[in-house]
C-alpha cells in the first residue's frame, strides 16, 4: 500500500497531528515520573546543615575539548536522631542554605524516587526565611521546556515543507 500525500497543507496538517500527539506523551511522561512524589506525604523536622556539595559532569570528553557540563548541587542535613540525609538543591537555595544553620525541613521520600527537599526555613537567628526548593511549578516549567523543543523542532519542519513547495 502506498501512502499519497495529497498537498503540503495535508502534510502540515499530520506534521501538526503528530506535534500534539508528542506533546501530550511528554506531559503524560512528566506526570507519571512525578505522581509518586506528588502522592507521598510530607514530613517535617528540625534539622542542621552538616554539609554543601556540587557535583559537575562532563560530557563529550573533558574540560579542555569541546564538551559541556552539568552541576547539581547537594545539601546534607542532620537529623534530631543523628541520623544524615543528602537532599539534591538548586542553585539559587545554595546561596540560601547556611553551612551549619539550623531550621525546619519539609521533604518527601519514596523508595521508587528517593527523597526530595520541598523547603528549608531558617531558624530566627539565621534569618528565620523560608527557601522554596521543589514545587509544582518545577515541573511545570520541565514540562515547558520539553514543549517548546518540540515546538521548535515542529515549526522548523513546517517551515522547511513550505520553503520546499514553492
Amino acid at each position: 500500500m502506498k501512502f499519497k500525500i495529497k498537498s503540503i497543507n495535508s502534510l502540515i496538517r499530520i506534521i501538526i497531528g503528530i506535534y500534539i500527539l508528542l506533546i501530550a506523551l511528554v506531559a503524560l511522561g512528566n506526570f507519571l515520573s512525578e505522581a509518586p512524589i506528588m502522592s507521598a506525604p510530607e514530613c517535617q523536622a528540625h534539622v542542621k546543615v552538616v554539609d554543601k556539595r556540587t557535583e559537575e559532569e562532563w560530557f563529550n570528553g573533558s574540560p579542555d575539548e569541546t564538551s559541556y557540563m552539568t552541576r547539581s548541587y547537594f545539601a546534607t542535613f542532620e537529623f534530631p536522631d543523628g541520623s544524615k540525609k543528602e537532599f539534591a538543591i538548586n542553585a539559587a537555595a545554595t546561596d540560601e542554605i547556611w553551612l551549619w544553620s539550623t531550621g525546619t525541613i519539609t521533604y518527601k521520600e519514596t523508595a521508587e524516587i528517593g527523597r526530595r527537599i520541598i523547603s528549608f526555613e531558617k531558624d530566627p537567628e539565621y534569618g528565620g526565611t523560608k527557601v522554596m526548593i521543589y514545587t509544582l511549578s518545577h515541573t511545570i516549567i520541565l514540562f515547558l521546556i520539553d514543549a517548546g523543543a518540540i515546538t521548535f523542532v515542529a515549526g522548523f519542519i513546517i517551515i522547511w515543507l513550505k520553503l520546499m513547495s514553492r
